[in-house]
């Protein structure tokens, strides 16, 4: 018989202690994410260690319930044993170090208003643009936001960590591709009817890593209105992708934007969602708008 989760949370956290002893701390933590989320966290500190490790507890749930007790401790002590050198977790002194690891991200403005206090910020429709930092030695979805007391320890204006972001989003590898393309490659001879509907693309990055501020490169979307030679709707169908679709007589954008709400509800946490409205690119005036 399983445990249930706030009982597991409870027996980990004591088991850990027991196996770290007086080489470190286990303590339970709170992570503020994107849009007002959070999730609690197994947090590591060993002594020798400046940074703890912190564990998502519901994935550790998840290995719990797939074997057990002691499959989940020896997942925590592998993990801890094949760390990144701690190091390489720290946010770099100096802007030489820092400025190539600078990117823009895209969030919702209102959902975030709180958080976005204390971060350099440009307004996009009913979005903001943030910059973040990616830390080395970890995945592409490992990044910290640059707010106001970075820009204080590296010595640089907003301008300046505007200019690297942007130059640096520039260098970015990103791709539109239609979706049947991707489903088939996923589905092959299962695609059933969806070559019937009208194509719809996605857009993101190379790393598919909050690849919908792709956005922000207007020659990206540029590029894309000539292909198509005409306007286009962008569905924000999360931080990471955008979806396009070209503008056609029998499209309503009130159907579009339930597209966009039931992506939100049924298929993306509410941490990686971006937007309820839907977008529209003009080819002649190279602009975006809300259309709904």
């Amino acid at each position: 018989m399983w445990m249930e989760y706030e009982e597991f949370v409870e027996a980990v956290q004591k088991r850990m202690e027991k196996e770290i002893g007086e080489r470190g701390s286990v303590f339970i933590s709170s992570m503020e994410k994107n849009n007002r989320t959070h999730w609690e966290g197994l947090e590591i500190k060993e002594k020798e260690s400046r940074v703890g490790t912190v564990f998502q507890l519901k994935v550790l749930y998840a290995v719990y319930q797939r074997g057990g007790m002691e499959h989940t401790v020896s997942y925590i002590l592998e993990m801890l044993k094949n760390k990144p050198d701690h190091a390489s977790w720290d946010i770099p002194g100096e802007w030489e170090a820092a400025r190539e690891c600078i990117l823009p991200v895209l969030v919702n403005e209102e959902w975030n208003r709180e958080s976005l206090e204390e971060c350099s910020r440009l307004k996009i429709l009913d979005l903001a643009a943030v910059c973040y930092l990616k830390l080395k030695d970890t995945d592409c979805r490992a990044i910290t936001i640059v707010k106001g007391r970075y820009l204080e320890i590296w010595g640089i204006t907003e301008e300046e960590l505007w200019e690297a972001a942007m130059k640096n989003l520039q260098k970015e590898e990103y791709w539109i591709k239609p979706m049947s393309e991707i489903l088939e490659s996923m589905l092959g001879s299962d695609m059933g009817n969806f070559h019937d509907f009208s194509p719809m693309y996605v857009m993101t990055n190379k790393r598919m890593s909050y690849g919908a501020a792709g956005i922000l490169r207007k020659g990206l979307l540029e590029e894309f209105s000539k292909e198509i030679q005409g306007n286009f709707y962008i569905l924000p169908s999360s931080v990471h992708e955008t979806l396009l679709l070209a503008d056609e007589p029998h499209m309503k954008a009130e159907e579009l934007r339930e597209i966009v709400q039931s992506v939100n509800q049924k298929e993306v946490g509410r941490e990686e969602w971006l937007s309820e409205n839907v977008y529209y690119y003009d080819r002649e005036t190279g602009e975006l708008e809300i259309v709904l």
